[in-house]
């Protein structure tokens, strides 16, 4: 049976955590997606899907409000080719939580990372929509792909809604660039909340 690999905390975006944010970056911004984490993988030695939540692999007992049944109904052998025993791909499963979303969003997976087990790295994002796009799952909504130019042009896309929510939670900026850089010890993704959710920048 695979060991349960839980998915990175990510840092509030502050003085002490954008410190390896460098104009001319490659960043990505996305929504944040008000769900509970959740995560896809196969496992070759039982020939099963494996279905887990952010502490735990789940079961029929333990599902993550219906998230293990949802991974159990995919095509296995689909899962098999593009996940392989080296991948773990990483979301959101949309379940009621602090953000109201309408019906139409709900119960379903917005997928916003990949690991690699063999390298032990995170995958850029390119490849992750790749993987969404191959699974069926719906590749979480990006606002911007680009360089980073400030952290005031990131939090220009702080407003509005993206999946009929009244308003989005925040945004998350992924560094593509300090992803792939061996020597980066700062945070390569950091999380900007809206005002009312109590996270924001200094």
């Amino acid at each position: 049976m695979v060991e349960h690999k839980k998915y990175m905390d990510i840092k509030v975006a502050d003085t002490a955590t954008i410190g390896g944010f460098e104009v001319g970056d490659h960043i990505v911004i996305q929504t944040k997606v008000d769900g509970a984490n959740a995560a896809i993988r196969y496992d070759a030695e039982t020939d099963t899907l494996i279905a887990q939540s952010r502490k735990q692999i789940l079961s029929s007992d333990n599902n993550l409000r219906g998230f293990y049944e949802y991974v159990q109904l995919m095509d296995k052998e689909k899962v098999k080719d593009v996940l392989g025993t080296r991948y773990i791909a990483y979301m959101e499963w949309l379940v009621p939580h602090t953000i109201k979303y309408p019906a139409e969003s709900m119960n379903k997976a917005y997928c916003y990372d990949v690991y690699d087990t063999e390298e032990g790295k995170w995958m850029p994002q390119d490849f992750v929509k790749e993987v969404a796009g191959k699974l069926g799952i719906t590749y979480v909504f990006t606002w911007y792909d680009g360089e980073f130019f400030s952290w005031e042009h990131c939090k220009s896309f702080l407003g509005g809604s993206v999946y009929g929510e009244e308003q989005q939670e925040g945004i998350v900026i992924r560094n593509l660039t300090k992803l792939t850089d061996p020597n980066n010890r700062q945070p390569f993704i950091v999380k900007i909340d809206n005002e009312k959710f109590h996270e924001k920048i200094d």
